[in-house]
């Protein structure tokens, strides 16, 4: 899925054009799903006798009625929404097909990619972590440290390895970026009440994928 500096840049965006609530939060809040497993932390759901899945967006909704007022919990949900969004674009409108060598080459281009999402989107600082944020109900049950996770995602703002990327380029972050704005938009647009929130099944995939 995309990467937490990826996730980021789009949070920022959002947290820039519409009403997240607390800024902080919320993107803190769209990275760390990928603090753990996403067998543990994405919301997985399956359905067509279990042939397919996807993120169960509409079940997050109702466990978490509060999603319009913001923060951390909005921030979660616009990172699930992004990862069905990326793979959907990366996967279909790009046409990759992952391998275990692909994919480890994928996630070098993730860090040869870094600096330049960081500097075209304007990423100076990571989301600062209140003190006794781990003790938040989701996070314990996610089994997520958030003080630990940032800490390691501090190198992705300091490290830059030489080299191009081979699958995921700097044209492909800019358009995936873009894409996953708008459909995040649509989504904060639905839980103000204008419009019809995003059908997580149009986004499904099979399940040995």
């Amino acid at each position: 899925m995309a990467s937490r500096i990826i996730h980021l840049a789009v949070s920022k965006l959002l947290a820039d054009n519409y009403d997240v609530g607390d800024k902080n939060l919320f993107c803190l809040g769209s990275v760390l799903p990928d603090a753990v497993a996403k067998e543990r932390s994405h919301f997985f759901k399956f359905f067509d006798g279990g042939t397919r899945k996807t993120y169960d967006l509409t079940g997050f909704r109702n466990r978490y009625p509060g999603l319009s007022e913001g923060g951390l919990y909005l921030g979660y949900y616009m990172h699930l929404i992004q990862d069905i969004v990326f793979r959907d674009y990366f996967y279909h409108t790009v046409g990759y097909v992952p391998t275990s060598e692909k994919l480890k080459q994928l996630h070098l281009d993730y860090s040869l990619i870094n600096s330049y999402v960081i500097g075209r989107y304007g990423i100076t600082e990571l989301p600062a972590v209140p003190d006794g944020l781990g003790e938040d109900p989701l996070l314990k049950e996610k089994g997520i440290d958030p003080s630990a996770f940032i800490g390691d995602m501090r190198g992705d703002l300091s490290l830059h390895p030489e080299g191009e990327p081979v699958y995921f380029t700097r044209a492909f972050a800019d358009e995936y970026i873009a894409r996953a704005e708008e459909v995040c938009g649509q989504e904060l647009r639905a839980l103000s009440g204008e419009g019809e929130h995003i059908n997580e099944d149009s986004f499904s995939w099979l399940k040995h994928n």
